[in-house]
């Protein structure tokens, strides 16, 4: 998987909730939960991705905590992400230049 100038906007407000912390609760199992997913058969999903790249990307901080409010970017973001399969460990690279 290759993803090409990605534009990431992370903010936190005044109270010090972060909005991408809504999209981890979205995709996490249900609090009590204890089974683990399955495909339907009596094998759970297995995740195996070789590599994921991202290429020339951005992102953009902002923390209305912080008075006055704090700005930051991270510009020519290049990650990559090697062996990924879960419950193992996997290979990560990166490299960005920050802005204040």
């Amino acid at each position: 998987m290759r993803l090409i100038r990605p534009q990431i906007h992370v903010t936190r407000n005044a109270q010090g909730n972060i909005n991408l912390l809504g999209l981890a609760a979205a995709v996490s199992p249900a609090a009590g939960a204890t089974q683990p997913v399955s495909s339907g058969g009596d094998q759970p999903i297995a995740l195996n991705i070789e590599t994921v790249y991202i290429e020339q990307g951005t992102i953009h901080w902002s923390d209305a905590l912080a008075q006055p409010v704090a700005e930051l970017t991270i510009n020519d973001l290049n990650v990559t992400l090697a062996h990924i399969s879960l419950g193992q460990p996997m290979d990560v690279e990166v490299s960005a230049a920050v802005e204040s």
